[in-house]
């Protein structure tokens, strides 16, 4: 599936998530979300366990952190990608991602648990967004109170990944 044949609309999603969603301008959609999860490994295949406990300012997110953080999101993601596709009404609430990373408790898992983890539920992502239709791409939900389309959320799962990518190379020199 083309960029250009999914590309959504600005009445399609929140102002909010025109962040993650420009990062992706052009391309096969299947083939960037494949890749993403080829560079995450990548990533972090030179990253010992100890490195995995850095932050880079006290306060912020640690790599263990980030990567679960990229995980919650997917899920949710792709629930609600399912949900709206399935033509469920359902009134989907926001969350706070810093109370989702507090409660996960990430810094006691290993990296390569998180990394298998982000690859397993990226792949079943990708087997959902394959399976949808024409139809189901357009349909429309709410998340958060704001109205948003089902190929507005593929993009923002793609240009979520993309942003804390972008972090974890500029701010943890990963």
């Amino acid at each position: 599936m083309q960029f250009e044949d999914i590309k959504p609309g600005k009445d399609e999603y929140a102002p909010y998530f025109e962040q993650y969603i420009s990062y992706v301008t052009s391309g096969d959609v299947d083939q960037l979300l494949e890749e993403q999860v080829t560079e995450i490994v990548n990533m972090f295949f030179l990253v010992d366990e100890k490195g995995g406990s850095f932050r880079y300012a006290e306060g912020k997110w640690s790599i263990k952190e980030v990567l679960g953080h990229i995980v919650d999101c997917e899920r949710i993601f792709e629930y609600r990608l399912l949900c709206i596709s399935r033509n469920d009404k359902t009134l989907f609430p926001s969350f706070d991602e810093n109370e989702y990373v507090r409660e996960a408790d990430f810094n006691k898992r290993t990296l390569i648990s998180l990394v298998e983890e982000l690859r397993a539920v990226r792949q079943s992502t990708i087997h959902l967004i394959k399976s949808l239709n024409n139809e189901q791409l357009v349909r429309k939900g709410n998340a958060g109170g704001k109205v948003v389309s089902v190929r507005a959320l593929i993009l923002v799962l793609i240009g979520h990944f993309e942003h804390h990518v972008e972090i974890l190379k500029s701010k943890y020199n990963i």
